[in-house]
């Protein structure tokens, strides 16, 4: 069967979602199909993006005319992400092929909110009715999206190579954060914490690993005086991440937005306690007090505690750590997770693309 895998470039892009496909595109579990992989945005200024994606609408026409594609897997977050896709889901549906629709990103239910209060939400609704399947990250979201649409949605979790021994540095002084250096992923709120933590323990340091402002976080580091606490590393290689994670003590991600961080599961994989925030798909697989702790977004006191808490306490950090290894061997492997999108491949491929019903 051959499948055609929509989406940001999986090598040139950094992020969850192009970490996700390029996980799909070389997994084990999934080589009995043909996985084409239609690149839908690449870097550079206005002109060379629309460029690109002129030429990956052309693309996608031949793969769909030549390539004997029998189902469409199309990634989206909300946004200018769901503008571009919903051009791919015309395309596939006027096509006549069976369309997944996977949704990343925590933005969906918000953007769908203000495009109702635009009255332009049933724009929205008629692409995603165009879908056969609509792919969500958790349950939470599953009951959000469908009151979007009448297609049928399934959830499949995001996951990690799963690990064969929990190698938890229990004697490490390392706190560690991976994403985008921006606003909405909570880096001030996190320096704002470190800059009372350090002033109680010392030794600490803290590893940031992501581009984006650091140029800013820098200046505020150095106007606090703790720069001998902080390590700013900026973008890094998978292989950089795993290093640095094997380092950890813990991990936080104090997010304002979010669906089902990979940065979490990777953490978790390696047996790492975790900080982060209430929000999005988090609290479904974070659970406090059994695998980590969990506070409301921007709260610099909240955060400011949980460090505390786990610092102090050597046997929390032991039980969160195990914890965390186990869930990811029972609950977000790569095995578990690959097997659920090769049977909904399987389901989509078995059905008939000549009778297509629009559902409105």
């Amino acid at each position: 069967m051959n499948i055609l895998m929509v989406g940001p470039h999986k090598d040139k892009i950094k992020g969850g979602m192009s970490t996700v496909i390029k996980n799909y595109s070389e997994s084990e579990f999934l080589k009995e199909f043909i996985i084409y992989n239609l690149h839908t945005v690449s870097l550079g200024n206005k002109f060379i993006k629309l460029i690109y994606g002129i030429c990956s609408i052309l693309k996608m026409i031949y793969y769909l005319i030549f390539k004997k594609i029998s189902l469409v897997h199309i990634h989206t977050a909300s946004g200018n992400s769901f503008a571009r896709k919903s051009i791919f889901i015309n395309i596939s549906y006027l096509f006549k092929k069976q369309i997944i629709l996977h949704i990343h990103g925590g933005g969906f239910e918000e953007f769908y909110l203000e495009k109702m209060n635009s009255k332009k939400d049933e724009n929205i609704r008629k692409v995603l009715n165009k879908c056969d399947y609509i792919v969500v990250l958790s349950d939470g979201w599953k009951n959000k999206i469908k009151k979007m649409t009448s297609s049928e949605i399934v959830v499949i979790n995001n996951s990690v190579k799963d690990r064969d021994k929990n190698n938890y540095n229990q004697k490490s002084n390392q706190i560690t954060f991976i994403g985008r250096v921006e606003r909405e992923k909570g880096i001030f709120d996190l320096i704002e914490a470190a800059n009372i933590i350090v002033k109680k323990y010392k030794n600490i340091k803290f590893t940031i690993c992501g581009g984006g402002d650091t140029n800013t976080i820098e200046s505020i580091i150095k106007e606090y005086g703790i720069e001998k606490n902080f390590e700013i590393l900026g973008w890094v290689d998978n292989d950089q991440v795993l290093k640095e994670l094997k380092k950890s003590m813990i991990f936080i991600l104090p997010s304002h937005k979010e669906a089902m961080p990979m940065s979490i599961l990777e953490a978790m994989s390696y047996g790492v306690p975790i900080i982060s925030t209430n929000i999005g798909s988090i609290p479904e697989f974070i659970k406090q007090e059994r695998n980590g702790e969990l506070f409301n977004p921007g709260d610099i006191n909240q955060l400011e505690i949980a460090i505390e808490k786990i610092i102090n306490n050597l046997e929390l950090r032991k039980y969160y750590s195990q914890n965390n290894f186990m869930d990811i061997k029972k609950c977000y492997s790569d095995e578990i997770n690959h097997n659920k999108i090769k049977d909904l491949y399987i389901l989509g491929g078995s059905k008939s693309n000549e009778n297509k019903i629009y559902r409105d």
